[in-house]
């Protein structure tokens, strides 16, 4: 929020896992819009149908809660047309990103949410909508967000398309949150040398792995219950390229200069994530499981991908703690 308000940067690109609050972000920019700082806005999602189930989960409702949001009648329309929100100093609209409602339309501040799961055929939904916004120069933004379904590789240089290519770009910001135990920080990624961080029983019952689930400290091998998870959130920080952290938490060397600022949302840190590390275990156990046998590679990259963040094509075999 403070890049999309404040700036430098006029892009923002998150790689996110599935139900990481990304929906919200939409929903509050455009709220932060109306209500401080007017300029119309174009909201894409993958579908028709996702995008007003959108509209009606996120948007109605803030919509409703407060009254400085009221909809404008428009000649010919309802006033709360899911579509079209004229909102007299400015307007949004929510489409899918199809290629025709893409060059179609023009606004400063642009939203793509999911990505990777937009159609392609007919061009590159991001860079259909940095065209549209540019006629606005530096009072633009774009927003786009979405699950690294087109990844391929261990990171975000194994990839030229999607959500990971756009955070390969970036000024790459990672998540550092403290270990409870020994209060180093650490990132939830499987990089830098070691793998997932995550520990269970393997195939267990399902509240077994719930129960069992823990998070492994790169650092000291402390095994961490999912309890432990909103204080290291609220500890975390954002490091960017060109900065490192000490055991301390202090940031060293100042943030690389890009034109897009990027956010890589684990999903291990995500508050969305119901029951915690534990249905994340639950999920990684069914897909490796179906790897090993060659009957579920698919549910494998669907499950790295949306539930984990990560790149979909990471081998399984480095996801073991």
């Amino acid at each position: 929020m403070r890049v999309l308000t404040e700036g430098p940067q006029l892009t923002v690109a998150i790689m996110a896992a599935e139900n990481s609050g990304t929906g919200r972000l939409v929903r509050n920019w455009l709220i932060h819009s109306v209500t401080q700082d007017p300029a119309d806005m174009l909201v894409y999602g993958p579908t028709e149908a996702m995008v007003r189930a959108y509209v009606k989960a996120e948007i109605e409702p803030a919509i409703d809660a407060r009254p400085e949001m009221a909809v404008t009648r428009r000649v010919g329309r309802a006033a709360r047309d899911l579509e079209f929100k004229d909102f007299g100093r400015m307007w949004a609209q929510f489409l899918p990103a199809t290629y025709n409602n893409l060059i179609n339309k023009s606004a400063s501040r642009i939203a793509i949410g999911g990505l990777d799961a937009c159609d392609r055929s007919t061009g590159d939904p991001y860079a259909l909508a940095d065209i549209r916004r540019q006629t606005f120069g530096t009072q633009s933004r774009l927003l786009v967000e979405s699950y690294p379904g087109l990844g391929g590789g261990d990171g975000p240089e194994a990839s030229t398309a999607g959500i990971i290519s756009l955070y390969a770009n970036s000024d790459r910001r990672m998540w550092y949150w403290p270990c409870p135990h020994c209060n180093r920080f650490w990132a939830p990624y499987p990089i830098r040398n070691h793998g997932l961080m995550l520990e269970w029983p393997r195939g267990a019952l399902p509240d077994e792995i719930r129960d069992a689930a823990r998070m492994i400290c790169p650092c000291c091998g402390w095994r961490i219950e999912d309890i432990w998870r909103s204080r290291m959130n609220a500890e975390g920080v954002w490091v960017g390229a060109g900065q490192r952290i000490d055991a301390r938490g202090h940031i060293i060397g100042k943030p690389a200069s890009f034109a897009t600022a990027g956010f890589w949302i684990s999903g291990l840190m995500s508050s969305g994530v119901s029951s915690g590390i534990g249905t994340l275990a639950h999920a990684l156990d069914r897909a490796g499981r179906r790897w090993v046998d060659g009957s579920g590679t698919g549910m494998y990259r669907d499950t790295i991908a949306k539930k984990f963040g990560w790149p979909c094509d990471v081998d399984m075999d480095r996801l073991v703690a």
